[in-house]
């Protein structure tokens, strides 16, 4: 018995391990967009909608590395950054890959592997708060929701219209920001 119990602690550790090394090599990739920091406050050429582009790029790379960082840290004990991941990974996918093409699978497939590879897959399934919810925080999150509903609905409604741009990214990284307030 103390044979089998072993067994499965070892296999939990391989899983640990190549969840870490994959999660470190999905953080870097990401790491690559924070050479977008200044881009919103270097004076150029560039229209306002593209420096608003680059910082909600910026944005959603601290968030998801953030996120990939406190899952490194201690992945058995907090699943909620990944199911994050998860979930806006899977919105991504439907609201950029009608428009834009598979270019977006450049972002979806490493964070897909790294959350195949999470060591205990039955944890995401879970959608129940392990404490309990901060009110102030849902009231905050839910008016700044409303806030963003009228550049939600700019930024699709101009990639419907077919105005040059990168409407929909902004549309994808809004919805992503919205939901990790959540």
């Amino acid at each position: 018995m103390v044979d089998g119990a072993a067994k499965i602690q070892r296999g939990r550790n391989w899983r640990t391990i190549v969840f870490r090394i994959l999660a470190v090599l999905v953080a870097l990739y990401f790491v690559t967009n924070f050479r977008l920091i200044p881009a919103p406050w270097i004076a150029g050429d560039d229209p306002d909608f593209q420096r608003w582009s680059d910082a909600m790029t910026v944005a959603i790379a601290i968030l998801t590395v953030g996120s990939l960082l406190a899952v490194i840290w201690r992945p058995r004990r907090m699943p909620l950054p990944l199911l994050y991941l998860a979930i806006a990974t899977v919105l991504a996918v439907i609201e950029i890959a009608p428009f834009e093409g598979p270019y977006i699978f450049f972002v979806a497939i490493p964070l897909v592997f790294v959350i195949a590879a999470y060591p205990e897959p039955h944890s995401l399934m879970s959608l129940s708060p392990v404490g309990s919810i901060s009110r102030p925080l849902l009231a905050l999150s839910l008016v700044t929701m409303v806030l963003l509903a009228p550049g939600l609905w700019l930024t699709f409604s101009r990639e419907l219209q077919g105005v040059s741009g990168d409407w929909i990214t902004n549309f994808e990284h809004t919805v992503s920001l919205l939901l990790a307030g959540i």
